[in-house]
């Protein structure tokens, strides 16, 4: 019986090791967000999603009416930084284990 349970608790402790690891990967792109390198399926959209994207962030006030492209562009980057960094440290928790808990795991 002690054998099953350190079988599976290893199982566990894996599967707790994948998941802090794949945390911090997703927080780290959030982190990093900009769209101007995300991937678009059709790379002729990409005009049009900016030029949508600019007209969002002037319209919010968030730039000024008369603002460049890249301003509202980067505007809209700090936007999706800040707001789903909060969106997903309270949907996934802040806390992720430290090293010295891998090291004892």
């Amino acid at each position: 019986l002690y054998i099953v349970g350190f079988f599976l608790a290893g199982f566990l402790v894996r599967d707790l090791r994948r998941w802090e690891l794949e945390k911090v990967v997703l927080k780290n792109r959030v982190r990093y967000f900009r769209v101007q390198e995300c991937t678009c399926a059709v790379e002729d959209d990409r005009i049009v999603v900016y030029e949508n994207i600019s007209r969002l962030m002037r319209a919010s006030g968030t730039v000024g009416k008369n603002a460049p492209q890249e301003a509202a562009l980067e505007a809209f980057n700090e936007r999706v930084r800040s707001e789903l960094m909060g969106a997903f440290t309270l949907s996934l928790g802040r806390h992720t284990f430290r090293c010295r808990h891998y090291l004892t795991m």
